[in-house]
């Protein structure tokens, strides 16, 4: 009981503390699952960061549900989610009864451009920390190198990218072998 509370505990305050969107958290997941608690290992992480973005839904949502699934099954993936989604609920509700007071006060106001602009940074070093973990080699260099390129001046959505890179990783896998 005092681990499955534990678990619990970790997985709210991460709900808690993680703002913006999946790759902004990326940072935080990791100390906190990989570093601090050993739930999972760093591939564990990557994995289900990977399914998070391919699934329907909130990728955040996804990814948290994959890692309580991975690290203590189906009834690890519910208090996983439910453990997450409940503080930034409740936070939610609060805003929603005051948003119009709320977003007009200054000191918010300028609170938000603050947390953008943190939370570009925390993007700009997660992107940095996957591509020290995924670009090991030339095809995965041409595949990011390709997609970046096209993400840049193109408005494809994201499933395109996905389904290509899987493509070329198949053809290339058949190509090798």
């Amino acid at each position: 009981m005092k681990k499955i509370f534990k678990f619990i505990v970790i997985f709210a305050k991460l709900g808690l503390l993680m703002l913006g969107n999946i790759s902004s958290m990326l940072p935080v997941l990791e100390e906190e699952l990989v570093k601090k608690h050993k739930l999972c290992t760093k591939e564990d992480l990557l994995d289900a960061l990977a399914l998070g973005r391919c699934g329907p839904g909130a990728a955040v949502v996804n990814t948290i549900t994959f890692l309580g699934n991975k690290i203590k099954g189906f009834f690890g993936g519910f208090l996983a989610t439910i453990s997450f989604c409940f503080f930034p609920f409740i936070i939610i509700i609060f805003v929603s009864l005051c948003i119009d007071k709320f977003l007009q006060n200054p000191l918010i106001i300028s609170a938000f451009k603050a947390i953008s602009v943190s939370i570009s940074v925390m993007i700009i070093k997660s992107i940095y920390d996957l591509a020290k973990e995924t670009l090991t080699n030339k095809m995965a260099v041409c595949v990011f190198s390709a997609t970046m390129i096209l993400s840049i001046f193109t408005n494809c959505s994201s499933i395109i990218y996905i389904v290509g890179a899987i493509l070329i990783g198949i053809i290339i896998s058949r190509i090798q072998k």
